[in-house]
């Protein structure tokens, strides 16, 4: 540059000021450059404890991800006893749904599911009992007395006398034959 005389000066460029550590990002970075007193302090206690701290946060995502699953099976045993005729797969679907929908609890998407699993497994079957030719009021008296329990089949009817092949030598008038049980059985199931 010239000046007003004309002498030739050089330029000075102006000091650059030192530059103040900052010491927010030096504790994120744990840069003890330029740090002094309790900064420098501050700086080391970070690193050292980020050090400790790094494997119980480790540890304690691996817990909240053990939580997580005891807890959905929980929920899934909960679920299936509820709703007897669910399988795992819808128990997967019903939590997908209640994850995506959160509407709802998950309790309410599942009764829905298994209203709608029900009415289809009727629809099903009443589609395969049409194309077996099976009258549906049939089948359901023959799976009624299947079901049945002792106190409501044959030894109902039989109730207090003993069945017996050879009845009447042995056991005179407390006994039946499997025979006339059977008939009467048959007899009080027609008349309802």
């Amino acid at each position: 540059m010239i000046d007003e005389k004309g002498e030739i000066k050089l330029k000075k460029e102006p000091a650059e000021p030192e530059p103040k550590p900052d010491p927010k990002g030096s504790l994120k970075t744990f840069d003890t450059k330029g740090l002094v007193g309790e900064e420098r302090i501050a700086a080391i206690v970070a690193k050292t404890v980020q050090e400790h701290i790094k494997p119980l946060t480790e540890g304690l995502d691996q817990v909240k991800q053990d939580i997580t699953n005891d807890r959905r099976r929980e929920i899934e045993g909960l679920l299936r006893r509820k709703h007897e005729g669910l399988d795992e797969y819808d128990v997967q679907r019903i939590m997908g749904t209640a994850m995506n929908d959160q509407s709802k609890s998950v309790w309410e998407h599942a009764d829905v599911y298994a209203k709608d699993k029900s009415g289809r497994e009727a629809k099903m079957k009443a589609k395969w009992m049409e194309e077996m030719g099976i009258d549906p009021e049939d089948w359901e008296t023959r799976n009624k007395m299947k079901n049945m329990s002792p106190a409501e089949g044959m030894a109902a009817v039989a109730s207090g006398k003993k069945i017996s092949f050879d009845s009447r030598r042995r056991h005179g008038k407390d006994a039946v034959t499997p025979r006339t049980a059977m008939a009467e059985f048959f007899r009080r199931q027609r008349e309802g």
